[in-house]
């Protein structure tokens, strides 16, 4: 069954696609607050990927054994969420991811109104 997008939620998925443009998991190597050796770096998180991007993630993870329990290990990649969020505002899609992103399309929905009032 191909799924669509209502039009009452394209401005909610026009925005995701934006926060999935311009924002993304970037770590970087800072000095470590409590230093074991010289020039002793830590990783650290500048920027994070979207709320609704993560939550997709930890929905859809891998079968096997994550790196840390604390992070998402998906199945997708970026490209296929991308993919998926213009066929919905276009014509449509069969995807398995489609669902799942509607539901998430519908709460970032409500935050935008929110935002816009």
């Amino acid at each position: 069954m191909r799924i669509v997008c209502p039009q009452r939620l394209r401005p909610a998925v026009e925005q995701m696609l934006r926060d999935l443009d311009w924002s993304g998991l970037c770590v970087e190597l800072i000095p470590a607050p409590e230093p074991m050796h010289p020039d002793h770096r830590i990783r650290a998180v500048a920027e994070r990927n979207p709320d609704w991007y993560r939550e997709l993630a930890r929905t859809f993870q891998r079968g096997r054994r994550a790196r840390a329990p604390r992070y998402a290990d998906p199945r997708f990649k970026r490209g296929d969420i991308h993919r998926v969020l213009l066929l919905l505002l276009s014509r449509g899609t069969t995807s398995c991811y489609a669902e799942h992103l509607l539901g998430q399309v519908e709460q970032v929905n409500i935050d935008f109104s929110k935002r816009a009032a």
